[in-house]
């Protein structure tokens, strides 16, 4: 890759402009949203009525964001795959721009889409008023939450009392970022710990300051080119390198019954933002 600013975009717009063919650019970015497990183990105390348990992200989990697309099933629990939505990717097939785009990445982000929480099955039954089939689901990591009173998941995944999402922050200082073209090598781009949130989120929440130019600049460019060329085939790795470990307090569920639960896993939801610019020809049936 070449030390002159802008040189992937100069090279694409030149190679647009001598096919003489009308074209278009875009600034959309690609989203992609994948999730990472907190495995809870060792309540404390060890008899019946535990305060607090032990959350321990592993190292060696791995997910390749951009490598799915609408429709397909993805990854959410450990028993459970979800078909993508709108909301976890913006692509209609994985690993590929849309369509004809040719795509030159200048700037990556990351935001976290919050914590789910699994709790026992046996646990979530017992609360007899639950019958809700999505308030069933959400206690049962199956449904995205939003829990500032912390009734469903521990106060360190969901407290405003924390001031920072601290979970997320420790998660971004042990993932590795790579990226892949064409099932081949990786290139190295550091740790998650240097993108920024690219997001308009709250202060309390954001990684960083939650400006959606606030991103992980990348001025010479990588090129994700369009489908049969060479480089279409793309996805961004995170590696979990080093295992981190949260103690949490457990809850009682919806604050019922004076014994918490200790949950099986927490699931920590990311999305990943790759921004530049698209080039594409147009079709008979583009539009405007």
């Amino acid at each position: 890759m070449g030390t002159e600013k802008d040189i992937v975009r100069d090279q694409l717009m030149t190679e647009y402009k001598a096919q003489s063919l009308t074209f278009r650019t875009t600034t959309q970015p690609y989203k992609s949203r994948l999730p990472f497990i907190w495995t809870v183990t060792n309540p404390l105390p060890s008899a019946a009525a535990p305060t607090v348990a032990h959350a321990i992200l592993k190292k060696g989990q791995e997910q390749d964001f951009f490598s799915f697309g609408l429709g397909e099933a993805i990854p959410f629990t450990v028993a459970a795959t979800k078909v993508a939505t709108e909301t976890d990717t913006n692509q209609a097939d994985g690993r590929n721009t849309n369509g004809v785009q040719d795509f030159v990445i200048e700037s990556i982000s990351a935001s976290s889409a919050g914590i789910r929480c699994q709790n026992p099955a046996a646990a979530v039954a017992a609360i007899v008023a639950i019958t809700d089939p999505d308030v069933i689901a959400a206690y049962t990591g199956l449904r995205q939450i939003c829990d500032p009173g912390t009734l469903i998941a521990p106060p360190q995944a969901w407290s405003p009392f924390n001031l920072e999402d601290a979970m997320f922050e420790q998660f971004k200082s042990v993932a590795a970022v790579r990226f892949s073209w064409d099932r081949g090598g990786f290139i190295q781009i550091g740790t998650l710990d240097q993108v920024p949130e690219g997001a308009a989120r709250s202060l309390l929440r954001a990684s960083g300051e939650p400006r959606t130019d606030n991103r992980y600049k990348v001025p010479e460019g990588y090129a994700w080119r369009r489908k049969s060329k060479a480089d279409a085939d793309f996805v961004t790795n995170i590696r979990i390198m080093d295992t981190v470990v949260c103690p949490i307090n457990v809850v009682a569920l919806g604050g019922q019954g004076a014994t918490a639960t200790t949950p099986e896993y927490l699931y920590q939801d990311v999305i990943l933002r790759v921004h530049g610019l698209g080039f594409s020809t147009l079709g008979q049936n583009a539009g405007a």
